[in-house]
Order: structure tokens, then C-alpha cells, then sequence
């Protein structure tokens, strides 16, 4: 078993474009994307509808039909976030570009899907989640009581929490109680983006094999870094600089690393 790996760096997209280093990401008729709104209302899911006439300009904008009819608009480039479909694990760097994934994968989960939220530390990124997904499908996980009541009291819609050591042993019916049924379709980690990539990669392969998400999104400096030194940012911008795939797979065992699991 192995999962595709798809590297992403909107954050670093961002300075890149505005600094003339790297081309503006292209966008396709069509596509679904999810724009970053100057305000905090919760939309942003659309369509592109037409590309720019000049599309490797810096300062190019796209047009936009919102999801929410409140109709069409030319937005610029760098507002625009990739969408990302298919069965992936999809590994970013830093906390802002992990906040970006929840937007855009959880605004496009499949209704009914689970997304799973493991290392909330203090709700934020869950306050996002329960943004685009509803509080009846997110299920936020952390080890610390301090962080978990931190983010409940930030997140009083928040209706599934659960505080428990993701590296302990006992993991098999902590998960069946979790899910409760339901299908998995995004798992959220964030154990510590600068935690060392083989634990990271021992946690992904726990929850690949355990709940079988769709999409694994994971921050990891590490485990970022090391698929950045073999695959480089494509320079014609045509998949887009937010997102390319790895030129390498994870390897994924048919049983989890021994000795990970989840307790209360």
C-alpha cells in the first residue's frame, strides 16, 4: 500500500509572485477553487469562469462565480486557493498554509464525511473546520487538557472532543469510538510542525490504515523539507506553485507501526 504525497506552499507562493521569483499559479475554466475574502464571512467556495489575458502577470485576475450566489467577480491571483481532490496526503510547513488546507479540503468534504482533527491545540484551526463543515462532522483530538478546554471554550458549537495521548498503545476501540460509524474523510494533524519526520510519518500511517480518509493533511517542517529537496517547485506554474505532486510515494504498512495507538 502507498499514498501519494502532494507538496504544498501557497504561504511561500505568496512572496515568491509579489517578489517576481516565482510565476503566478494557472487556474483552469472551471475549476473549483476557494478565495481568501478581505472579510470574515464564511464563503469563499467558486468556480473560475474565464482566465486573465495575461495570465503570467503578477498582478492577473481571475473570474469567479461564488458558490454562494452571490455572483461573480475578478479576484487576483494570489487570493486564490487550489483545490485539491483525489486520495492524497498532502503535507505543508507552516501553520498559515495548514489553515489555508482547512478552508478549502474541508469546504469541499463530501456531505456526511468525518474530518478528524488530530493535535487542535488551541481550536483555531478547529474553529475553521466548524466553519466549513459543520459541528456535527469535526472531530477535534489533543493530548493536553489545558489546549482541549481552551479550544471548547473558544468553539461552544464544538460537539465532539476528545483528549488523549495519539502516540499511546491501546488505539482500537478509542477509534471505533471516535468515529462512531461515520466515514473519514479528512484527517487534520498537526503534532508539532517541527516534530521529527519519522514520527509524523508513523502517525499518517495509523490513520491511513485505522480510518482510511480520503485526504491526509499534515504539518510537518520536516517531512515538507525533505520532498522540497527532491521535487522542487515547478517553474512553468501550469499545476500550480501551491501545490505539485512528489515524485516519490509513501510507503504504507497493512498494519500500523507498532506501539502507536490512541488512549483516553
Amino acid at each position: 500500500m502507498s499514498a501519494k504525497i502532494v507538496i504544498y506552499g501557497h504561504n511561500s507562493l505568496k512572496h515568491g509572485i509579489a517578489a517576481g521569483s516565482i510565476p503566478p499559479p494557472r487556474f483552469e475554466n472551471e475549476e473549483e477553487v476557494f478565495v481568501m475574502l478581505k472579510s470574515n464571512k464564511v464563503t469563499g467556495k467558486g468556480t473560475v469562469v474565464s482566465e486573465p489575458e495575461k495570465p503570467t502577470s503578477k498582478d492577473c485576475r481571475y473570474r469567479v462565480r461564488y458558490r454562494d450566489g452571490a455572483g461573480e467577480y475578478d479576484v487576483r491571483v494570489t487570493r486564490i486557493l487550489k483545490v485539491i481532490l483525489g486520495e492524497c496526503v498532502i503535507v505543508c510547513a507552516f501553520t498559515e498554509d495548514f489553515r489555508y488546507l482547512a478552508r478549502t479540503q474541508a469546504s469541499f468534504c463530501r456531505k456526511g464525511e468525518l474530518v478528524l482533527e488530530i493535535g487542535c491545540s488551541w481550536g483555531e484551526c478547529t474553529k475553521i473546520l466548524l466553519e466549513h463543515h459543520g459541528p456535527d462532522n469535526v472531530v477535534a483530538v489533543d493530548i493536553s487538557e489545558e489546549a482541549m478546554t481552551e479550544t471548547v471554550k473558544r468553539n461552544p458549537t464544538l460537539l465532539r472532543h476528545h483528549c488523549f495521548d495519539a502516540f499511546a498503545i491501546d488505539q482500537e476501540q478509542k477509534l471505533r469510538e471516535i468515529m462512531a460509524g461515520q466515514e473519514c474523510g479528512i484527517c487534520m494533524i498537526d503534532i508539532g510542525g517541527n516534530r521529527q519526520a519519522d514520527d509524523v510519518r508513523s502517525m499518517i500511517q495509523l490513520v491511513l490504515t485505522r480510518l482510511g480518509p480520503r485526504q491526509v493533511v499534515v504539518k510537518s517542517e520536516e517531512l515538507h523539507a525533505e520532498h522540497i529537496k527532491l521535487d522542487p517547485a515547478p517553474s512553468d506554474g501550469r499545476f500550480s506553485c501551491i501545490a505539485w505532486p512528489s515524485s516519490t510515494e509513501m510507503r504504507i504498512p497493512e498494519q500500523p507501526v507498532r506501539g502507536l495507538g490512541f488512549r483516553v
